[in-house]
């Protein structure tokens, strides 16, 4: 199964983003790349340490790294981030992640690189880990949600405009593909877990679109999409929307690869609605 068109490639991904970010705010900071070469982690300059050596994390797969911290700064998170990037499509994503060795390690490696950072002390652990995705990067939050504590170990979960599946016999999306989602989703709507999922109306040839795929889950917690008009960061334009407990659902007119890169470029639209620890006040 293929993740999506060519132009979701991890290469298209790092070409001509800064021009559709002008409203982001810059985000500096310390970068440090980890024995996982895919794999970087990001302090920001505005980082506040918690008194109790708790830290907030971000793991996002698929995307530009400088376009995701950018999309922190704006929602003023304080956390730390870790982008994960393979050069391909969801395979790319799915075959390393399918190590269950390998969520563990990116949360292991990236703590103790921390511990022998300035104001980091050795106490420092993580409090929430957040994990999103955006198009391909959903082939490796698949395999983490479905290994033995990997749903358990993750806070929160974004899927922006990133969850794709093979086509079942009966044309919808293929069960066992859809399985984890599902699981964290019934979590989210009773309350227990944040899922927050975008999707755009961009077709696929032969695969089920994101939103298929939404229209499987919400199935399953017996929810609707409800119609909306809202205007949300940047290009991003709400036509629909469905929320309960802590499942929240955007989605979006376009059916474009502009209107599929606007979920990346603006991914900051749904990183507020994550519960990750926010700046108190700007100290810069």
């Amino acid at each position: 199964m293929r993740a999506l068109f060519t132009f979701v490639s991890l290469a298209s991904l790092l070409v001509g983003i800064s021009a559709h970010a002008a409203e982001l705010p810059n985000a500096t900071g310390q970068q440090f790349t980890l024995e996982n070469k895919a794999a970087k982690l990001f302090v920001p300059a505005g980082y506040q340490m918690p008194e109790d050596g708790g830290v907030d994390l971000l793991i996002h797969f698929h995307g530009d790294p400088p376009t995701v911290w950018k999309n922190a700064e704006y929602a003023k998170l304080n956390v730390v981030i870790l982008t994960v990037n393979y050069n391909g499509l969801s395979r790319a994503y799915s075959v390393p992640a399918s190590n269950p060795k390998l969520f563990p390690a990116l949360l292991d490696e990236s703590l103790a690189v921390l511990k022998r950072q300035e104001g980091f002390p050795a106490d420092t652990h993580w409090r929430r880990v957040g994990v999103s995705s955006f198009s391909a990067g959903y082939g490796a939050v698949r395999e983490i949600l479905q290994q033995p504590g990997g749903a358990e170990r993750i806070d929160c979960l974004l899927a922006a405009d990133s969850l794709y599946a093979s086509t079942a016999e009966d044309s919808t999306p293929e069960d066992a593909q859809m399985a984890p989602f599902i699981a964290y989703a019934k979590q989210a709507a009773a309350g227990d877990k944040t899922f927050v999922f975008s999707y755009s109306r961009v077709p696929t040839d032969g695969y089920e679109t994101t939103k298929e795929c939404i229209d499987e889950i919400l199935a399953k917690v017996d929810l609707q999409l409800e119609p909306t008009d809202r205007q949300g960061l940047g290009e991003l334009v709400f036509n629909e929307t469905a929320s309960r407990g802590k499942l929240h659902v955007w989605g979006t007119p376009g059916d474009d690869g502009q209107a599929h890169m606007a979920h990346l470029r603006y991914v900051g639209e749904f990183f507020k609605q994550l519960p990750l620890a926010k700046r108190e006040k700007d100290e810069r």
